[in-house]
């Protein structure tokens, strides 16, 4: 495995393999062992390229691992959708952690569906003693989400019906992956890597030259579908769930998938959280990769481990 795909400016990875059940995670590792560890979580339908600025910006302080999730990029990509479930995502930090940290909790940075599923792993049982720190870029919980949009309904204030409907609308896209045909026709369009970049530049500003995309792109986009489908179900039936690890989100000012107001009650979801804003679209790593970098680090530095 090479992160052919990155800019030489770019810190090349020590590519390993981490076996998760019956599949197999490409993984990559920077910076000192002896370090804090950072594991980056990306999101639809990106890869560990996602991250590419962002890792030199974190390698030189700490031991910085990034993965690609299953069905995306050079892991296994299982063909079917359950095998895409949040037990089975969590199940894959909690590998990738006992391999790169097994004596010490790591920090987790999530972005998109990344971000999603790491709220997952950190309101497990126990989950304070294996995950030190998590920054949270564009995402949220589903079950939180779930939670919230139960009371936006039950409370139909202005603001919760214009908040509510502002996320439904930036969300309508996932409904369209459950009709039958449609998946495969946008993912023709779509995974053409010209194409998604002309994309990136209109829904977030990304410049071509940033947009750091896998040759791996259609079976990326149609993996993460997979996890749409296997995991949206559980924003219906959402359970209350809070975190003792400590948690920050950092939202996008301009991001056209996440809206600022479903996260009101985010205080609720975990003992210690914190909010930051950033002038920038919904691909933050690609644009913004300082403030993400420095916002990651200033918390890891609040919650170290060794």
């Amino acid at each position: 495995m090479a992160n052919s795909q990155l800019p030489r400016r770019h810190l090349e990875g020590r590519a390993r393999v981490v076996r998760s059940g019956e599949f197999e995670l490409a993984a990559f590792e920077y910076g000192d062992p002896a370090n804090e560890t950072v594991i980056l979580l990306h999101g639809w339908p990106d890869t560990h390229l996602l991250w590419g600025d962002v890792v030199p910006l974190l390698a030189d302080r700490y031991h910085v691992v990034s993965y690609d999730q299953r069905g995306h990029g050079l892991s296994s990509s299982p063909q079917s959708w359950q095998d895409f479930a949040f037990d089975k995502l969590v199940a894959d930090i909690v590998a990738v952690a006992d391999v790169v940290s097994p004596g010490s909790p790591v920090h987790l940075l999530g972005h998109d569906f990344g971000a999603i599923y790491a709220w997952e792993a950190v309101c497990e049982d126990g989950a304070d003693s294996r995950f030190a720190s998590f920054t949270c870029v564009s995402g949220f919980g589903l079950d939180q989400a779930g939670l919230w949009m139960r009371k936006a309904l039950r409370h139909p204030t202005p603001r919760n019906l214009v908040g509510l409907a502002g996320q439904l609308l930036c969300s309508s896209y996932i409904f369209w992956l459950f009709v039958p045909g449609v998946p495969a026709r946008l993912v023709k369009y779509l995974g053409r890597r010209e194409v998604w970049k002309r994309a990136l530049r209109v829904l977030s500003r990304v410049p071509a030259e940033k947009a750091y995309l896998a040759e791996t792109l259609e079976q990326d986009m149609l993996g993460g579908m997979r996890i749409y489908r296997a995991n949206i179900g559980k924003i219906f039936h959402p359970r209350e769930r809070r975190t003792m690890v400590p948690v920050q989100m950092v939202t996008s000012k301009y991001d056209v998938a996440i809206r600022r107001i479903p996260l009101d009650d985010a205080p609720r979801w975990a003992q210690e959280l914190h909010f930051h804003e950033i002038p920038a679209g919904h691909w933050s790593p690609f644009t913004h990769p300082r403030e993400i970098a420095d916002l990651t680090a200033t918390f890891v530095e609040a919650n170290r481990t060794r």
